[in-house]
């Protein structure tokens, strides 16, 4: 049977993410309007630019902080998981790069990486399944 309750470190990190993931889509859609209204311009738009990876940098920590908190086990469990899917993020980046600098590949913006880790991460959990 699973246990459904959540405990301080969900709470934590539930609360966490949400509102970290919330500034996230609201600092993007301020910058997108900022621009396409031509209010964002020089160093204000350089400032306002930084918001969302700022947003994604709390949400990590909060991510970082569950793991801490929770028992040794699953800590482990979910760095297994979340190395295997930043080292897949970083092989594709690093592939897909070298086609845009080489063979003319599309561009891909840098800040989908932050996506492509978290579908990593979800996907690890169908094959990563022990902490050994």
């Amino acid at each position: 049977m699973v246990n459904l309750e959540c405990g301080p470190r969900d709470t934590r990190y539930g609360w966490g993410t949400g509102l970290s993931m919330g500034f996230y889509g609201l600092s993007v859609a301020g910058v997108s309007v900022g621009v396409n209204q031509g209010w964002l311009h020089g160093w204000p738009l350089y400032a306002a630019s930084i918001l969302p990876g700022l947003a994604i940098t709390a949400q990590l920590v909060f991510t970082l902080d569950f793991f801490r908190r929770t028992d040794e086990f699953l800590r482990a469990l979910m760095a297994k998981r979340f190395i295997v899917a930043a080292c897949l993020t970083f092989a594709l980046w690093s592939v897909w790069g070298f086609l845009e600098t080489f063979a003319g590949a599309q561009h891909l913006p840098g800040w989908l990486a932050y996506a492509v880790m978290w579908f990593f991460f979800g996907a690890s959990a169908l094959f990563i399944k022990s902490s050994k």
